[in-house]
């Protein structure tokens, strides 16, 4: 009998704010790539307010993810649906690595930089859909990890 062997498509997943992509984001895509890991960047301009079935696939089909949090990161609800989605699959034993680029992990556990960013959220979303928001960067405003 031959054994199949079941492997997810990406290493990693790379979340991190799109409309303020920094070359600090390019240069670790970069670097990962070169040392042979299979990295899922979006390049993708996004149009509704649902995570499309590709982005949704690339999330369940990768080993772990980095997220880029930056200043505006919660600017972007996009972002925000990331970040529950891969808090979402922590369940399952996959890692987050968090990488604070110019902003403080305690900035993500109390928000209260991000509270005019979720004020203007609410304008669109539900209240239970902000809450989710909140408590998946409070998640991982307490991982250790990179500042």
């Amino acid at each position: 009998m031959m054994k199949t062997h079941w492997r997810l498509k990406w290493d990693i997943f790379l979340s991190f704010q799109r409309e303020t992509s920094h070359s600090f984001t390019d240069r670790l895509n970069e670097v990962l790539i070169k040392e042979h890991v299979r990295v899922w960047k979006c390049q993708v301009k996004r149009k509704n307010q649902v995570l499309g079935p590709s982005l949704v696939e690339a999330i369940e089909d990768s080993v772990a993810f980095i997220v880029v949090l930056s200043p505006d990161y919660a600017k972007s609800h996009w972002c925000l649906k990331e970040l529950a989605k891969l808090c979402d699959l922590r369940s399952l034993g996959r890692p987050i690595l968090p990488i604070f680029y110019e902003v403080d992990p305690w900035s993500f556990r109390r928000q209260c930089p991000f509270d005019m960013d979720f004020e203007e959220h609410s304008k669109k979303f539900g209240e239970e859909e902000i809450q989710r928001w909140r408590e998946a960067m409070k998640i991982v405003g307490n991982i250790s990890g990179y500042v």
